[in-house]
């Protein structure tokens, strides 16, 4: 599904148009070496994108291992509901 939004984005940057309104033409060519160093370039970013959501992924996933609870278990006398320390 995400091809067919990429799809026209890439086709249009591969495409040079030119236009000579002397002789009332319009040229429109595809560069295919366009297209692929773009794709190329977006897979680079996705692959980069990827690593670097994985590094906080790991990051997160360590810092909840660290996490210290201190609960505070004593009994206190009923009415007595200030710290006592």
């Amino acid at each position: 599904m995400r091809i067919l939004i990429a799809a026209p984005l890439l086709l249009v940057a591969g495409c040079s148009v030119q236009n000579d309104p002397r002789n009332g033409q319009t040229t429109i060519g595809f560069d295919e070496t366009i297209v692929t160093n773009t794709t190329n370039q977006l897979g680079n970013a996705v692959e980069s994108t990827a690593a670097e959501l994985n590094r906080a992924g790991q990051e997160l996933r360590n810092e909840a291992r660290s996490i210290d609870v201190d609960v505070d278990i004593r009994r206190r006398p009923p009415g007595n509901t200030g710290n006592s320390n």
